[in-house]
C-alpha cells in the first residue's frame, strides 16, 4: 500500500525551509519512530518512504510530505505523524509546530497494476515532477544530468523491492524502456545541496 502524507510546518518568525531542510526532518523523524523500527531502516538499502518539504504558494504554507511504498512504514509512520504536533529539529536548534496532517492519497500496488499494465489502450505519455533537488549515481558517482535508464531503473527497483507480489523483471527492462522514451519538454536546473 502506498500512502502519501501532508503536513504544514510551522515555523518560528525568520525562519526558511529550503528543500535542504528534508534531510533535517528526516533526522528527526527516525528520532519519533519506535526504536526498533528506526534499527531496522539503518540497516536498509532501500528505505519505505521518502519525504521532501515545500513552499505552497497558494496556501502560503511550508509543506511537510512523506510517501510511504509499504503497508508497514505506512502504519507506522503515519501514527507517528497523527501523534505529532511539533517536531524538534537539533540542528537549527529550536521547535517546529506540526498541523494538519492528513494522508492525502493511499493506493494499492494491485489498483495501479491493474490501471496501468492492464489497461486495453495502453498508457501514453507521463508527466514527471522534481519538486525538491533529485539525483542519481552511476558507477559510485553522482550524474549531473538525470538520464531516462537511472530514473527507471530507481522506478523498478523500488517497485520490486516493496511489491514481492507483482514483479516487474525482465533482463534490461530500464534499458528497453529508456529506448523508447522521447523527452518531449524539461525544465533543467541545478542547485547547491547543504
Amino acid at each position: 500500500m502506498l500512502r502519501r502524507f501532508e503536513a504544514e510546518l510551522r515555523l518560528p518568525d525568520g525562519a526558511r525551509a529550503p528543500s535542504s531542510m528534508g534531510s533535517i526532518l528526516h533526522g528527526a523523524l527516525i528520532e519519533q519512530l519506535p526504536e526498533d523500527y528506526a534499527d531496522y531502516l539503518h540497516t536498509e538499502n532501500l528505505r519505505p518512504y521518502s519525504q521532501s518539504v515545500r513552499w505552497d504558494r497558494e496556501r502560503e504554507r511550508v509543506i511537510w510530505r512523506i510517501g510511504t511504498l509499504d503497508r508497514t512504514a505506512g502504519e507506522i509512520i503515519g501514527a507517528v505523524l497523527q501523534s505529532l504536533e511539533h517536531i524538534h529539529l537539533r540542528q537549527k536548534g529550536y521547535t517546529v509546530d506540526v498541523q494538519n496532517i492528513q494522508c492525502v492519497e493511499a493506493r494499492s500496488y494491485q489498483d495501479i497494476a491493474d490501471e496501468y499494465f492492464r489497461a486495453e489502450i495502453a498508457p501514453r505519455g507521463a508527466e514527471i515532477h522534481f519538486l525538491t533537488p533529485t539525483s542519481f549515481k552511476q558507477g559510485g558517482a553522482y550524474i549531473l544530468l538525470p538520464e531516462s535508464v537511472l530514473i527507471l531503473q530507481s522506478l523498478l527497483l523500488r517497485w520490486n523491492a516493496f511489491c514481492p507480489d507483482i514483479r516487474i523483471e525482465e533482463d534490461n527492462l530500464a534499458q528497453e524502456l529508456a529506448a523508447h522514451i522521447h523527452l518531449t519538454r524539461y525544465a533543467l536546473r541545478s542547485a547547491a545541496y547543504s
